[in-house]
């Protein structure tokens, strides 16, 4: 579970907890690059080696072994990711057909589409200008690479033969109108649910009325339970941070 820009893991804790006791799946909750109280890594590259780090996540959670060594998790992985945190998972999917099911939600066209937003919110005033110094300069400070500009479109429609819930609502309209882009671009043997047109998305979950959590959580949990399910359940679950 992958939170978005500018929060930390707490923010997707109470939906992973909640699928946790629904599913009995093992959840993953890191702190993404740049962000918690003290971070591993201290620059965020807004969801370039962030899928690098999403990558290393399956990894691991696939090593994870119970106390008589049975794996702790099954073959299927599943991701939940916001905003830069959908970034991230979309683009790991891309690269591990290990990633069954995705439930993506405020997703930039690119990298440079979630700087624009961060820097229009931090500078409102002539922010089309600084966006695109900030894209530059960015580009050109991850000399190693750590920055890309992948499209999200085309990333997705090489994601073939898999479950994808892509979410969106009006509390971040930017993002809402490149989501439903997105949700075009899936070959057709991918199955993709849109539901676009939420009041408050995953992007503004803290905000949201207790009624307006649970509805949104119950369609995540239901979501995960159909597409991850399996005869095959793991003998324990856990959730780690």
């Amino acid at each position: 579970m992958l939170h978005r820009y500018g929060t930390d893991r707490s923010y997707v804790s109470d939906l992973g907890v909640k699928i946790n006791e629904a599913t009995n799946f093992t959840i993953l909750m890191p702190e993404q690059r740049g962000h918690g109280e003290n971070p591993s890594v201290e620059t965020t590259s807004f969801g370039g080696c962030e899928t690098d780090d999403a990558v290393s996540a399956i990894e691991f959670v696939k090593g994870l072994k119970t106390d008589d060594q049975t794996n702790l998790v099954g073959k299927n992985i599943g991701f939940y990711g916001v905003e830069m945190g959908a970034l991230g998972a979309l683009s790991a999917a891309a690269k591990d057909k290990n990633v069954k099911s995705l439930v993506l939600d405020s997703v930039p066209s690119n990298s440079d589409e979630l700087l624009a937003s961060v820097v229009s919110q931090r500078f409102p005033f002539a922010s089309s200008l600084t966006s695109k110094i900030a894209a530059e300069g960015t580009y050109l400070y991850f000399y190693d690479g750590c920055y890309k500009r992948d499209s999200m479109c085309d990333l997705a429609a090489s994601i073939s033969n898999r479950q994808v819930l892509l979410i969106a609502g009006s509390d971040a309209p930017d993002f809402q109108d490149s989501t439903v882009k997105i949700s075009k671009c899936f070959p057709n043997n991918t199955k993709v649910t849109a539901k676009t047109d939420f009041g408050l998305s995953g992007y503004s979950i803290t905000n949201a009325s207790l009624e307006q959590s649970e509805s949104y959580n119950r369609k995540v949990i239901d979501f995960f339970k159909e597409n991850l399910m399996n005869t095959e359940t793991p003998p324990q679950s856990a959730t780690l941070n």
